[in-house]
Formats: structure tokens, sequence, C-alpha cells
């Protein structure tokens, strides 16, 4: 079985994969790129799925992490099939990214998971 360290720097790898992906990306040429939508809907997708696995307890200590939005979200990217990417999507995908990134990686920082 997996633990919360392992969840975490899954958390973290994909949020880098994601800021990176999104990096110097418009939103008009990400709205015409399929491969950017799902290469970062693949790994916010991930973010979520691992945020699920995460014991309780860890969650309890660390309530400024958006738990259930976070797993919400990924729940919206696999459940939606019948609407555009843009709609699944919401909200502002570098920024929301590079904020994960920040957020886990203080989680990582105090379980000294580093990547």
């Amino acid at each position: 079985m997996r633990g919360d360290d392992a969840y975490l720097l899954d958390m973290l790898v994909a949020a880098r994969k994601a800021a990176d992906f999104a990096a110097k990306l418009t939103y008009p040429r990400f709205a015409r790129s399929d491969l950017h939508q799902n290469a970062i809907l693949k790994v916010l997708e991930v973010i979520g799925e691992a945020a699920s696995r995460v014991s309780d307890d860890f969650k309890t200590a660390h309530p400024e992490i958006p738990w259930q939005q976070i797993v919400g979200f990924r729940n919206r990217i696999v459940h939606v099939y019948n609407s555009n990417v843009s709609s699944r999507r919401g909200g502002n995908s570098r920024a929301d990214c590079v904020c994960a990134r920040s957020i886990i990686g203080q989680c990582t920082a105090s379980t000294r998971i580093s990547c």
C-alpha cells in the first residue's frame, strides 16, 4: 500500500508538469490545441486522483489545501464527457498549477519529499 508521501509526490510532479505544459501558452493557443488541453487535463486528473487517496489524517492536518475542490475538479474532468474542455477546465490553468505546486510543495517540504 502506498503512503501519503507517495501520493503527495505524485501530486507535486503532476503540478510541475501542468505548469510546464502551460508555460508561455496563451488561452487562445490552449483553446486550439488538443495536445495541450489533453496533457494539462491528464496531469490535473492525476493530482485529483492522488489527492483522493491521501489519508484523512493528513488532510485534517493540512486544511489549507482545498482537498474537496481538487478531488471534485478531477471528477468533473473524468465524468463530464459531453462538454468542451474549457467548460470542464474552469479557472486559470497556469495560476491553478502554480498555486497547487506551491501548496503541495509546502506539504512535501514538511514531510521531506523532493523531486
